[in-house]
């Protein structure tokens, strides 16, 4: 008894140790898994049952001819490349479609996301490999219907509900950010804050669903208004934030200018009579923290509440 077959006979129960290749072989053509085997030169020598109904083709058509049949053309190199590497390895057994997702071509032309085990085995006639493969098209699927509901999840934790930019805490973070890198030696970045003078009693004349389409027309104008790299938020009921990286005091005086232009002119249009106090910090170092520079900006737009309201208050730090 060759050493193969010896080893064989160990794996069942010795009153049908006799029959262990005929079992051996029936267990491996009746498992729902796709079992391939390939030689040294990549060509298939064992195409089980499974492997018939997941890729479509009979053993007949298939072996002998090389493994590329079972792969999409655009895989087949990288894929190649892995069985070589681990042929190389000391390795008896790898798991293939963890970190990436294989793919698996069918007869029809149709392509699956696969999953599979490969094993090295030296025998008497030369190395063989085998590929125990499994359709995780489902996981994947789940997998990545899964990981959108999370990226909805964590979109709607960070924008506001009505206005659709970004919330207080979404907000603090990008500031947080653009201190870290003013702190690096960046260039200098701008706080806007916006307040809306009036807007209660608009809201309690004309009603609330009045008062939210305001909301939601500022919230559009400033978005348009501002470049792609700005983050605009509603960080309050009727208060609005914009953070300007790279921008100094020079570069945005006029254009917050020109933005309470425009935002008047909108609330003009719908007769609604709010006006805007606004606050404009211009950090040419790093603030102490997102706090301090928030509570720096809001004093700025304060001070224009508390004095003439519609009018534009700026400022810097360090002062």
């Amino acid at each position: 008894m060759s050493e193969a077959s010896s080893h064989n006979a160990e794996l069942v129960a010795p009153a049908y140790r006799a029959h262990a290749e005929h079992l051996l072989a029936g267990i491996v053509d009746a498992i729902g898994d796709a079992v391939v085997g390939i030689n040294g030169a990549q060509e298939i020598i064992v195409f089980n049952r499974g492997a018939e109904d997941m890729f479509g083709h009979e053993a007949a058509e298939v072996l002998g001819r090389t493994l590329d049949l079972l792969i999409p053309p655009e895989s087949r190199g990288r894929h190649a490349g892995m069985v070589a590497g681990f042929s190389a390895e000391h390795t008896a057994t790898r798991r293939m479609g963890e970190r990436q997702t294989i793919q698996g071509l069918r007869r029809d032309g149709s392509r699956f996301a696969a999953g599979a085990t490969i094993a090295r085995l030296e025998l008497a006639f030369g190395m063989v490999m085998v590929a125990v493969v499994r359709d995780i098209s489902h996981h994947v699927d789940t997998r990545q219907r899964l990981q959108e509901s999370l990226r909805r999840e964590e979109a709607r934790a960070r924008t506001d509900p009505l206005t659709g930019v970004r919330n207080l805490r979404a907000f603090q973070d990008a500031l947080g950010r653009e201190i870290a890198r003013v702190g690096r030696g960046a260039a200098p970045f701008t706080l806007v804050y916006i307040d809306l003078d009036h807007f209660k009693p608009a809201n309690d004349t004309f009603g609330h669903a009045f008062g939210d389409d305001l909301l939601v027309t500022i919230a559009r104008r400033l978005d348009e208004f501002v470049r792609d790299m700005d983050v605009v938020a509603r960080i309050g009921g009727d208060e609005f934030a914009i953070l300007m990286p790279g921008a100094g005091v020079d570069s945005v005086r006029d254009r917050v200018t020109r933005l309470r232009e425009l935002l008047l002119e909108d609330m003009q249009e719908r007769g609604s009579g709010v006006t805007f106090s606004i606050g404009v910090l211009t950090c040419t170092g790093a603030p102490a923290s997102v706090e301090a520079c928030m509570h720096e900006a809001d004093a700025l737009m304060y001070r224009v509440k508390h004095s003439t309201r519609d009018a534009i208050a700026f400022g810097s730090l360090p002062a």
